[in-house]
């Protein structure tokens, strides 16, 4: 049974029901479930299309909600909802902008490019060191396998110049972008 005028948009009742599956569970409830002798305050404040304020006595989740407050899926309203929702559930629906907080923070991101900072450092002197004994042709290396060894090196020594700029760059964008530096 619906207010009186809540379906004058011209179309059928069962034409609106079918709109959205919010709709279609309100009206299941009505027909499935029992009627609040206490209403909820959304039905004492007349809102949704039904009557009578009828809820499921087994719904969970958003069936909580009576159908007036599942109608097109206003089940938050409900203090029937509610009442059964944890501070965090009802925290979670808060509306309005919010902050992304960083994934991680000003420190791990100075720490991590260190860490990196060392590691080419690291491969840089080991590539000059693989460099020298290779000059010096020491004992037990043949000429083809110092030549193999010296063009490895060359090759990681470009490989170290060659990510240098990206590192500083790095450096320089993403460090004063954090949140709570003092760079921004």
């Amino acid at each position: 049974m619906s207010r009186s005028g809540f379906f004058w948009s011209g179309k059928r009742q069962e034409e609106r029901i079918s709109e959205r599956l919010a709709n279609v569970e309100s009206a299941v409830i009505q027909c499935l479930g029992e009627v609040q002798v206490d209403e909820c305050d959304c039905c004492k404040k007349s809102y949704g299309p039904w009557a009578k304020c009828i809820r499921m006595s087994d719904g969970e989740g958003d069936l909580l909600a009576c159908g007036n407050c599942r109608w097109n899926g206003n089940y938050k309203r409900c203090t029937f909802w509610q009442a059964e929702q944890d501070e965090k559930t009802l925290a979670g629906g808060a509306s309005g902008h919010r902050r992304a907080k960083p994934s991680i923070s000003k420190d791990m991101t100075k720490n991590a490019f260190n860490e990196i900072e060392k590691l080419r450092n690291a491969v840089v002197d080991i590539a000059g060191q693989i460099k020298q004994l290779c000059q010096g042709q020491q004992q037990g290396l043949d000429e083809n396998r110092t030549e193999q060894v010296a063009t490895l090196t060359d090759q990681i020594q470009d490989v170290m110049n060659s990510t240098k700029p990206a590192h500083e760059t790095l450096r320089k964008v993403c460090i004063p972008c954090l949140p709570g530096s003092s760079n921004r």
